[in-house]
């Protein structure tokens, strides 16, 4: 009884010493992970509110954060939920909004079985609405119908009638007349353009270039740069495709000199591609050489930024979900403190009494950490189905992919991702809530490198301590392991004829020491070496607050430290959750 006593003192000093927390690091308010926290608390706020139409908006807006973090798995479930509160109500323009939304997701084709059905189902919602931009977007949708199915030859969707060139032109016609009573300069000439396209269907060049220019001069009067420059690109290369180089030339060198004022930088890389086209067409080899290999230059800097963008994001998406998940449990934890204070006051009553009243909620108290263990538990899960949803989505990508320069760099990215992922696989199946044994890691992560090169005969010699780590430092460590594994891959491995790698890790003066070394020629970078891999090992070593140096020796070696609290080593092998914290 004396020892029931006494714990209420020390859980309630626990409690205390769990709620001082330190400041997090201001987010930036403008990035994509930014709006998307900002939005996340609206979503909150609306849920307490009770307003199910204004809930239904916040998951349609969550839907279009995650778009903007490519992360299309979580932007479909928003979209859905949306769908479910609207639904219930009738067609409107608003689940219209939902469906386009949705049609634009990169699995979708434009001309797949479910982007046209998700087209109709929109087309239905915008001719059901009473506002003037509901029929125009309806009759833009069924004159793209119309355009679709003749090209394809087949019927239009849920019809036995073959979409034609007349009934596009008659459509397009009246969404034109409503942009035009709209009065929106981006419509007007959008409608411009594509009744300029649907009349070069038709070969009648004269109606084409008759509403090439009414579209030009709206995008002129509305100052839309972007928009005059794509059309610019448009009609030189029209003339390309006609083998006709010097009419292109003109408008070519009209949207070159746009260049400098344009905010979307993705038409500064097709003005190089179509340049590209022009000289091979004049036989200009040498500059049609040139303007090829800027092109590429711009398509790899695109993606190696979108690239680190989408890692950066990850990262910061894991810190979100468990700061999450640790508030919720610290808020329980806090209630809980409460009750405890009241149950102390009680004791002093009648120790009988008291340390009965005590033991029930002891026991509730255990039932609630157990359940908090379980949710970090579900979350590390959560966290590792969401990086495996990544890793198939990027997988996938790389089989549309023909430039080798972009497929060396996504699968390189590809083993990124894999190696975060093992980080939560080990949480998951580990004995520990938060920390990873790297005795495991470790090995499991060179190895699953080494077979993507297909170095499985690499001799491999490991000296690793059973050292637990935090996964704010292990997912560093791991893409630090990660890129110097693919290093010795591609520079000491390949023509090696008896590759060797050696690994060790260790603790000594409160430090982790990680030694890495091949057999091959030998590496060191040098200062001014711009390498994405150099750089991201860079960076990691400095979010580590560690140290870390190249030397060639008998092959490329690297040694890092930095200072690790030490925790006691248990290993029990695969032990329950349920045995843990009993």
């Amino acid at each position: 009884m004396t020892r029931f006593f006494f714990l209420p003192v020390v859980v309630c000093l626990w409690a205390f010493a769990v709620n001082a927390q330190t400041a997090d690091k201001p987010i930036n308010p403008k990035s994509p992970y930014g709006r998307l926290l900002e939005t996340q608390k609206e979503y909150e706020a609306a849920m307490k509110k009770g307003d199910s139409l204004e809930v239904a908006e916040m998951c349609y807006i969550m839907g279009k954060r995650y778009i903007g973090l490519k992360d299309y798995t979580k932007a479909q479930q928003w979209f859905l939920r949306a769908l479910r509160i609207r639904e219930p109500l009738g067609l409107s323009e608003d689940i219209g909004k939902i469906y386009i939304q949705m049609t634009g997701f990169p699995v979708h084709s434009p001309l797949s079985a479910t982007a046209l059905h998700y087209q109709y189902v929109a087309y239905l919602n915008f001719r059901a609405g009473k506002s003037l931009r509901s029929q125009m977007e309806a009759n833009k949708l069924l004159s793209h119908f119309h355009v679709d199915t003749w090209k394809l030859g087949r019927p239009l969707p849920y019809s036995t009638s073959i979409g034609s060139l007349d009934s596009a032109v008659y459509y397009a016609e009246r969404y034109l007349k409503a942009a035009k009573m709209l009065n929106s300069p981006l419509d007007v000439g959008d409608a411009y353009g594509f009744l300029s396209g649907l009349w070069k269907l038709k070969n009648n060049p004269h109606k084409s270039s008759e509403y090439r220019q009414k579209a030009l001069e709206v995008y002129t009067k509305a100052k839309l740069v972007n928009n005059i420059m794509g059309l610019y690109m448009g009609i030189g290369e029209d003339w390309l495709k006609q083998n006709k180089p010097s009419l292109a030339k003109p408008w070519l060198d009209k949207a070159s000199a746009l260049s400098g004022s344009v905010s979307d930088h993705t038409l500064d890389e097709l003005l190089t591609k179509v340049y590209g086209l022009y000289y091979e067409q004049t036989g200009q080899w040498d500059k049609a050489f040139r303007y090829q290999k800027k092109n590429l230059e711009m398509k790899t800097r695109e993606f190696d930024i979108q690239l680190s963008q989408v890692v950066q994001n990850l990262i910061l998406l894991d810190e979100y979900e468990k700061k999450k998940v640790q508030f919720a449990a610290q808020q329980k934890e806090m209630a809980l403190q409460k009750k405890l204070s009241i149950v102390i006051a009680f004791m002093f009553l009648g120790a009988a009494l008291s340390g009965f009243l005590f033991y029930l909620l002891f026991a509730k108290y255990r039932k609630i950490s157990q359940h908090n263990a379980l949710l970090v538990r579900e979350q590390s899960h959560r966290t590792k189905n969401n990086l495996q949803s990544v890793f198939d989505l990027l997988n996938l990508q790389l089989y549309q992919l023909t430039d080798p320069i972009a497929v060396k760099a996504l699968e390189e990215s590809l083993m990124r991702v894999e190696a975060m992922l093992l980080v939560h696989q080990r949480l998951y199946q580990g004995s520990k809530l938060m920390e990873v044994n790297l005795q495991k890691y470790l090995p499991d992560l060179i190895k699953s490198v080494l077979r993507s090169y297909h170095l499985e005969a690499t001799d491999l010699v490991y000296k690793i301590d059973p050292i637990w780590l935090h996964t704010d430092k292990a997912i560093p460590l791991g893409l630090i392991v990660n890129e110097l594994t693919t290093n010795a891959c591609k520079y000491a491995l390949t023509d090696n004829p008896r590759p060797v790698l050696k690994t060790s890790c260790f603790l000594k003066g409160g430090k982790v020491m990680l030694h890495f070394s091949d057999n091959g020629p030998g590496f060191v970078p040098h200062p001014l070496q711009d390498s994405f891999g150099l750089n991201l090992i860079g960076m990691l070593t400095y979010q580590l607050n560690a140290d870390g140096k190249f030397s060639k020796n008998k092959g490329c070696c690297f040694a890092l430290s930095f200072e690790h609290k030490i925790t006691p080593v248990v290993d029990k092998g695969e032990q329950t959750l349920e045995n843990q914290l009993t």
